[in-house]
This record gives C-alpha cells, structure tokens and sequence, in this order.
C-alpha cells in the first residue's frame, strides 16, 4: 500500500506541475506557446481557454473538496495531451515535439491508475 501511495504522489506531482506550470504560461499568452500553437495550426485565442482548463483541472486532482470532479479532470488532461500527440504526428513533427505530451499522457494514466487504488472516490 505504501509504495502506491509514493507512486500515485509522484506521478501526480509531476503532472501537476507540468499541466501547472503551461497552463501559466497559456493564461500568459507566452510567445513560445503562440508559436507552438500557430505551428500545430491552433488560433491562438483557445490558450487562455486552455490555460483556464487545466488550472481548474489541476484543482479537481489535488483539492479533496473538488473530488466529485476529479474523474472529469483525469479524463480531460488525457484527452487533451492525446490530441496533442495526434496533433504532431498528423503535422509529421519529429519525435521530440511528440515526447512531450506523450511522456505527460503516460504518467497523468499512472496518477490515474494509482489514484484508483490509494484514494476513495
């Protein structure tokens, strides 16, 4: 049991902090994000959009009063990070712009699946 607790915090930690940090950076309209955007052929008004939903998301995970919630935000940060895997490889991006979110998409699932088994629902 403990070592699912360790998992589930570290997988959660990491995600909460990259999901965080961007969503930041998205509110702030970063220039490295626009271009990100415009190169994945986004407009750029959907960051702020974006930056709101996974703050609110993040909030969902680790806030214990919001965790009727907490499923609908697993379930939008992957479907979020899973199109932007799609997104990079329909643009033929090279792995590297692909690694990312695919890294973040794989331990947002460990979070998820650990959750499971260490918090009650």
């Amino acid at each position: 049991m403990k070592t699912n607790k360790i998992i589930y915090w570290i997988a959660t930690s990491v995600v909460i902090l990259m999901v965080g940090v961007v969503s930041i950076g998205d509110l702030l309209k970063i220039e490295a994000l626009k271009e990100a955007m415009q190169h994945i052929r986004f407009p750029d008004y959907v960051l702020p959009l974006f930056g709101t939903l996974k703050i609110l998301g993040t909030l969902c995970i680790v806030v214990p009063a919001l965790k009727r919630f907490r499923e609908v935000a697993y379930a939008g940060i992957f479907y979020f990070f899973a199109g932007a895997v799609y997104c990079h490889v329909a643009n033929g991006d090279e792995l590297g712009r692909t690694l990312v979110p695919l890294i973040v998409l794989g331990i947002s699932i460990t979070s998820y699946v650990f959750s499971k088994k260490v918090l009650v629902f």
